[in-house]
């Protein structure tokens, strides 16, 4: 199961790939959550604490979650939903959900919440490290 949140961060007093909510283009499927949200408090906890020591040096601006508004994202929510119960039945209760944190530029963000990781664009070349989609463990934040 995937749940996927963009953080919008500033170092140092610059903003970092700004994930600004647009008025056109594809983060119209995003929801910005507001600092009191709970889900808003998890995702900048978690990555701050990824963050190590340059934590303290980084605020968080905005998190996004995406939207299930449309009838493609219903439906791949609740298969995912299914998939997480079957494993957990299976698993004798542990449906082994895991969070992890994925880097992009701000236009791959936006082709990911738009249409979901794809294999057509990856390129092959001597630094890949292998062919596929590869998330780091959500306490490591600073190495996406």
């Amino acid at each position: 199961m995937m749940m996927a949140a963009q953080v919008e961060i500033v170092d140092n007093g610059e903003i970092i790939d700004s994930l600004s909510p647009h008025t056109s283009g594809d983060y119209s499927s995003t929801i910005l959550l507001r600092e009191e949200n709970h889900e808003y408090d998890v995702v900048k906890n978690c990555f701050l604490s990824g963050m190590g020591r340059h934590a303290a040096e980084t605020t968080v601006v905005s998190v996004h979650k995406t939207s299930a508004q449309r009838i493609t994202s219903k439906a791949k929510l609740a298969a995912s939903n299914v998939f997480a119960e079957a494993m957990k039945r299976k698993n004798g209760g542990d449906a082994n959900v895991r969070y992890g944190w994925y880097s992009g530029s701000k236009e791959e963000i936006e082709r990911i919440v738009s249409y979901g990781f794809s294999n057509s664009e990856v390129e092959k070349d001597d630094r890949s490290h292998g062919v596929g989609v590869h998330f780091l463990h959500n306490t490591c934040s600073l190495a996406a």
